[in-house]
């Protein structure tokens, strides 16, 4: 948001990116449940060493992948799926938008 819409919010509150243990939580709680397999220990560390992550990333993730097959979906393509997410947000940082 630009300077000139934030005025209009009485309240401002900013919500940080989860930290290691909650990418691990959110990930057992929405995306997990997606597949049949349980979680090992590469995908947890895995989840622990992405950053730049939100609850909205796992919802992302979660929709997209909630109506493909049980079994063509693995704990990998998950994780990756969510890094993509996370480098999305890299490729704005620091662009400005011009409006009207």
């Amino acid at each position: 948001m630009d300077s000139a819409s934030l005025r209009r919010f009485n309240h401002k509150i900013e919500f940080g990116y989860l930290k290691p243990d909650g990418n691990v939580i959110f990930y057992e709680k929405l995306i997990a449940p997606l597949i049949r397999r349980s979680l090992d220990a590469s995908t947890t560390q895995a989840l622990r060493g992405l950053s730049g992550l939100t609850p909205g990333d796992f919802k992302v993730v979660r929709d997209r992948f909630a109506f493909k097959n049980k079994k063509d979906v693995t704990h990998k393509t998950l994780v990756s799926a969510l890094a993509d997410e996370a480098r999305l947000k890299d490729l704005h940082v620091g662009k400005t938008n011009i409006g009207f």
